[in-house]
């Protein structure tokens, strides 16, 4: 039994919104937890898409796990339900496990630090940057701080969806 509770990792989301998730994430209002104990990914994703006046959300890492890869993200709104954010097109994402930065590519650079239990991760998009109409800057902080280099991304005509994911 304790084994098994320990292979839950689990993310509490800091901004209010309906979510799809997948199937292998469980819901307990606003925590999400992750039963995959790092063998597997799930997602959670906004059902409304970032903007102008919501451009930013946050989770706080409740427990963090052995062996887990958990992202902040986002992307686009038909991302799969089972790839770590930044791992596809029109998508970018920071992890917690190794602090890099995934940009539509399932190899990471270096970007800002790791992240644990007890951490406030957040992603953010700005839209009117005087670039591009096509583009946006991504943004990603740890406990409130940015970190890294601010990441233009190609806007998905869809718009631009929150992702988390383990």
């Amino acid at each position: 039994m304790e084994e098994e509770r320990e292979a839950v990792e689990g993310v509490k989301l800091h901004r209010k919104g309906r979510v799809m998730k997948a199937q292998s994430v469980q819901s307990e209002d606003d925590v999400f937890l992750f039963q995959g104990g790092g063998r597997s990914t799930g997602i959670v994703k906004f059902l409304e898409p970032l903007s102008p006046l919501l451009n930013y959300f946050e989770c706080v890492i409740v427990n963090k796990g052995r062996d887990t890869a958990i992202g902040v993200g986002c992307g686009e709104r038909s991302y799969p339900m089972t790839r770590m954010p930044g791992w596809n097109r029109n998508s970018c994402g920071y992890h917690a496990d190794d602090g890099k930065l995934y940009h539509e590519s399932g190899m990471g650079r270096a970007f800002g630090p790791q992240c644990t239990t007890g951490d406030r991760m957040g992603c953010g998009v700005t839209f009117d940057t005087g670039l591009d109409r096509g583009m946006v800057e991504v943004f990603f902080t740890k406990n409130g701080n940015q970190v890294g280099e601010v990441e233009r991304m190609k806007r998905p005509l869809n718009g631009v969806y929150p992702l988390i994911g383990e």
